[in-house]
């Protein structure tokens, strides 16, 4: 987690199934609520945008990369 500003900050959301998980933050001063949807945080399904290498022998074999977006 890094931390912007007084109210900002960036974190890393870990693994979970598609769907929509409250999220809260919790300082000295108290936990977040998790009343309302500003707190909602969604997963989506990926969505593959690109391969690397673009193509490969028929037998197979080769390893890609992609970059992976979620919505």
């Amino acid at each position: 987690m890094v931390v912007v500003d007084a109210t900002t900050i960036n974190c890393v959301s870990p693994a979970h199934a598609v769907g929509v998980v409250n999220v809260t933050v919790t300082t000295p001063a108290g936990t977040s609520s998790t009343l309302g949807t500003g707190n909602d945080y969604g997963y989506g399904i990926p969505t593959v945008t690109a391969l690397s290498p673009t193509g490969g022998p028929i037998a197979g074999g080769t390893a890609v990369t992609s970059p992976v977006r979620t919505s």
